[in-house]
């Protein structure tokens, strides 16, 4: 079996083997807190009861698709008239035993199932070895339901505050009649397909964006889905579904699914869009540059920056004059992988980049201070070696600290993903006097001790917030289930059969699954620092060579590594599909998070391959009506928080006013609201591609109010 075609089917059976865990509702908020420094985040919680004594509910504002459902948000609802953990008095219910197989805490002792101490030695809380079935069951429950009791899972509301404006859009750009594995774009303005063609919006992501005071500048990528599929997953067949396609065909060296990115200048007093063009020597470079990741400005010079194709190599980066919008120049550096963000601090522009290590003692990332110019406007200087790729970057304390994605030496050895700080940043700026002065604080093998699944974790944002730090990890779905079959193989065969069978890839996918987590550190100039989880799993799955299989249990061989429960609640922020923790940005004295969720991706791609004839009564096609019991509402999600207004709030769960935009790729603001740069990828449909979108209290900004 191809890799591609496993791939599909993990999905397939993953995403099957949930709604049958389910039986139609999935699991859901645990108990209450305890009585800890953390109580003032949970003030102001809501709770919701029933007349039975507090079993599961659906709170308002959500619906019952959620990913993990929801129980009553202060925990059991208590007996005899007797306050559960963290909830209301009951009404004095009889005590129940504990069923340990039905989902339900029966014994109202704010605990279901395996998770319940009382159901220790229980066929369904425990499994033979070779039991493959068993083990898939377990880790099922552990993603649907026992994790949220084990984490104390409190609810997310969705309670929007801001008005939506949508700024700009990506148009169609192509006519599609087929698959055919060539580049055969129309690029017509205001493009109208023949019979029997269907549009196509090629641009999908907003992928870097920077506000220079008058205008907002954003660089894009095309058919994004599509590159990560094949450059991460080894996906080459074509696929083509109601909502997507992705070609996979080659042209000149690049991805049959490439188009060349797009640099735009949107002006805030004239709400005027302006596709920026380029003069030849700079288009060549364009041409070869998988897509604009970073953006950032100083001095009057707007920065636009990203990855090219391995036939020429490098970074490009172009330039332009804030003032004017007129281009001033375009370079490659050959001694950078790949770039993800610019910071501005004190009138000095920092950037993070990846290098590739060949020695131990060879840098993965840099941090570069921009030494540019209007008339020499790509030159930079090394302020920072990392062990890995640096990728995106705070201010936090007088400090520069950046979140890394892992890199690895030529022979393989793995460099995972960590938090790194610079020293006291000096007058004036770093200087490459301070490159070798930086430190890690922070590695992911801190949390995650599976060591495929936490080698291929990348750092998310960061932001720097009411005096902590916060970041969040970044998961390619499927991609450590890759890793995990080319570095284990038969390690694997968990029955000993002598092959690697659907069954087991399924176990090996649901085992190396992770959402996002999002950690804070505080008192970092102390002496003793506090990092705490703020979402994220008290218990993660882990490959047990025993067992030849991947693994999920109570016990202290699968804590995380801090040993330590989350504050808020379980990974993903309580949805399985959160899989990138994509921007951070204070607007308006909170925090907003913005995330990809591709449960919109699994969906679809499921059901278009569910449901081609040959497979039309599988059961697992029959079971499709039961998948709404696990998939959230779709789209990406946008939450937010402070200290004054309580726990993690919902500012959309569903994608920003358009379900196809699967994330919150960028964000920026300024006095006048949020601005939202989405990924979506859905190249067919007619909400697919990009979207610029501002974000305001209600009232506070009108049309024509920018000045």
């Amino acid at each position: 079996m191809s890799w591609g075609k496993g791939l599909r089917w993990i999905v397939a059976l993953g995403v099957v083997a949930l709604a049958a865990a389910c039986g139609g509702s999935s699991g859901g908020s645990g108990p209450g807190d305890e009585a800890d420094e953390e109580d003032r985040f949970r003030e102001g919680v809501e709770t919701w009861e029933r007349p039975d004594g507090g079993r599961r509910i659906e709170p308002p504002g959500r619906v019952p698709t959620e990913v993990g459902g929801w129980w009553s948000a202060g925990g059991a609802g208590g007996v005899d008239g007797v306050g559960g953990a963290g909830g209301h008095a009951g009404g004095g219910a009889v005590v129940e035993a504990e069923i340990c197989d039905d989902g339900m805490d029966n014994d109202a002792d704010g605990y279901a199932d395996c998770v319940d101490p009382s159901c220790g030695g229980h066929a369904a809380c425990g499994c033979d070895p070779g039991e493959v079935l068993c083990e898939i069951e377990r880790m099922v429950r552990f993603w649907v339901l026992e994790r949220f009791f084990l984490d104390h899972d409190r609810p997310v509301l969705e309670k929007p505050s801001l008005e939506r404006k949508l700024l700009a859009k990506a148009q169609p750009d192509e006519c599609f009649d087929g698959v055919d594995f060539m580049i055969a774009a129309d690029g017509a303005d205001d493009l109208v397909c023949p019979p029997g063609e269907r549009p196509k919006v090629n641009q999908a992501y907003v992928w870097s964006l920077t506000h220079d005071g008058e205008a907002l500048w954003f660089g894009t990528v095309a058919n994004t889905l599509c590159l990560v599929e094949q450059g991460f997953l080894g996906v080459n067949a074509p696929q083509e579904t109601s909502e997507w396609v992705c070609e996979f065909g080659f042209a000149d060296g690049r991805q049959g699914d490439w188009r060349l990115p797009e640099i735009y200048r949107y002006d805030l007093h004239a709400k005027k869009l302006v596709r920026k063009d380029l003069p030849p020597d700079a288009l060549a470079l364009l041409e070869f540059t998988i897509g604009l990741r970073a953006a950032g400005n100083a001095d009057g010079v707007v920065l636009l920056a990203g990855p090219t194709y391995p036939v020429v190599g490098g970074v490009n980066f172009f330039a332009f004059d804030a003032d004017t919008g007129a281009f001033l120049g375009a370079g490659n550096v050959q001694a950078f992988s790949d770039i993800r963000t610019f910071v501005l601090h004190e009138g000095v522009l920092y950037a993070g980049v990846g290098v590739d290590p060949t020695l131990p003692t060879d840098p993965g990332g840099l941090v570069l201070r921009w030494t540019g110019s209007k008339s020499n406007p790509i030159a930079f200087e090394v302020v920072g070696e990392l062990a890995t790729e640096a990728a995106n970057l705070a201010v936090h304390g007088g400090r520069l600290y950046v979140t890394t994605w892992p890199s690895a030496l030529g022979s393989g050895a793995a460099r995972p993903m960590g938090l790194w700080r610079s020293q006291k940043i000096p007058p004036g700026g770093l200087t490459p006097a301070d490159a070798d002065a930086w430190e890690e604080i922070w590695s992911i093998l801190d949390y995650d001790r599976d060591p495929i699944a936490a080698a291929v974790t990348g750092g998310g944002a960061l932001a720097s917030f009411e005096g902590k730090l916060y970041w969040g990890t970044m998961h390619v779905p499927f991609l450590a289930t890759a890793a995990a079959v080319n570095v284990l193989g038969l390690g694997l065969d968990a029955d000993g059969d002598g092959q690697v069978e659907p069954l087991e890839l399924l176990l090996t996918a649901l085992g190396t699954h992770r959402s996002i987590s999002i950690f804070r550190a505080e008192d970092l100039e102390g002496p003793s620092p506090k990092i705490a989880i703020v979402y994220g799993e008290k218990f993660l799955p882990r490959y047990d060579p025993t067992r030849r299989a991947y693994t999920i249990r109570y016990d202290a061989s699968h804590e995380n590594g801090m040993g330590k429960r989350p504050l808020l609640g379980s990974s993903g922020v309580g949805n399985f599909f959160n899989a990138y923790t994509w921007s951070m940005q204070v607007y308006e004295k909170e925090l907003f998070v913005g995330t990809f969720d591709w449960s919109r991706v699994a969906r679809v791609g499921l059901q278009d391959l569910l449901s081609l004839p040959q497979n039309a009564q599988l059961p697992s096609t029959l079971m499709l009506s039961r998948l709404g019991a696990i998939v959230p509402r779709e789209g990406a999600d946008l939450f937010r928080f402070s200290s004054k207004t309580g726990p993690w709030k919902a500012e959309s769960l569903t994608g920003v006013g358009n379900a196809t935009n699967y994330g919150v790729r960028t964000m920026a603001a300024d006095a006048h609201g949020l601005y939202v740069g989405t990924a979506n990828p859905m190249n067919l449909h007619p909400d697919g591609g990009w979207e610029l979108i501002r974000l305001a209290p209600k009232g506070k900004v009108k049309d024509g109010a920018i000045p």
